[in-house]
């Protein structure tokens, strides 16, 4: 029976190679190997014939220049209401730093989905448990023929990528439950009460930006959004449900937490309505309208028809 428990001991200490977190610097140094070997591989210098391309870039100019989310490549300076503005205003942000060149906007975007690709490792080793099954996914990705032809052009999927594994990221990693533990005790500015401050701000931000990045990061913005409210709802119903039977200390910690969960859900819900309602308002005042044709597009279905059912 000793002997026994010794064996049990020893296995638990020698766990197999894809659980120990010593190899994961390994993991990310050969993602990292492969990635830049395939990206340099088939990088392509020249202007892809994508017509959105000079769109993306010459908005992104007028943003860096001062001049709004203006059209300036027409005879006619006019305010534009195609595009989002999200990736041209990454654009402008990587003018103003003094990166001007197309081949330079290609490269940062390549960049942006390098940092997709370490994002997605760890997604994939906290669903899978496995950090082998996490490498070997996220090596097929480095090798993945669009994905690494959508990084070489000037186009917003690389930075839709980013955000959308970015807000994935913080949602499986954040312990909302755990998050801002006021009622333990703890002074406010602990090591715990900043990485909460941290994620609450990179989520809400995120959420808001990928709205403007584009049409279908709508999607994800609903599911976090439905997410966190499930949460919320579940623990006012066993609040309400357990309610009588609440001592009165139990009472104080359970409404803090009560308070922060609305307060948490409230930041969410605040950053992306007050991006999608700044975006409105400023639609309706350059057009009159606040949808925009970028939107129209999405909702077009085969035959010029309009998708309107639940079956489209």
């Amino acid at each position: 029976m000793k002997q026994q428990t010794q064996k049990t001991a020893v296995a638990k200490k020698v766990l197999p190679l894809q659980y120990t977190k010593i190899l994961v610097p390994i993991y990310l140094v050969v993602i990292s190997i492969v990635f830049f070997a395939s990206y340099n591989r088939i990088f392509d210098e020249k202007f892809d014939m994508n017509g959105d391309n000079i769109y993306y870039y010459s908005l992104g100019k007028a943003l860096a220049d001062g001049k709004g989310f203006t059209n300036i490549i027409g005879y006619d300076e006019t305010p534009h209401g195609h595009f989002p503005p999200g990736y041209p205003a990454f654009i402008s942000v990587l003018m103003k730093m003094g990166v001007n060149s197309i081949h330079a906007i290609k490269v940062a975007n390549g960049f942006l989905l390098y940092f997709s690709l370490i994002l997605l490792f760890f997604i994939f080793a906290h669903l899978s448990k496995n950090n082998i099954i996490a490498f070997t996914a996220t090596v097929l990705c480095t090798l993945h023929a669009q994905l690494l032809r959508f990084s070489t052009i000037m186009m917003s999927e690389s930075l839709y990528i980013f955000l959308s594994a970015l807000i994935i990221f913080i949602v499986l990693k954040w312990d909302i439950k755990k998050a801002f533990p006021f009622g333990k005790g703890e002074k406010f500015f602990t090591r715990t009460i900043w990485r909460d401050i941290i994620a609450i701000i990179l989520l809400s931000a995120s959420l808001a930006y990928i709205y403007f990045v584009r049409t279908m990061g709508v999607s994800l913005i609903l599911a976090v959004l439905l997410y966190y409210g499930i949460i919320l709802i579940w623990h006012l119903i066993q609040y309400f449900k357990n309610f009588s039977v609440i001592t009165e200390k139990s009472l104080r910690t359970k409404s803090a937490k009560t308070k922060k969960y609305i307060i948490i859900y409230c930041i969410l819900l605040i950053s992306f309505f007050a991006a999608k309602w700044s975006w409105d308002a400023r639609n309706v005042e350059c057009f009159g309208k606040s949808g925009t044709s970028y939107v129209n597009d999405f909702m077009k279905k085969e035959g010029g028809n309009k998708m309107e059912t639940l079956a489209d």
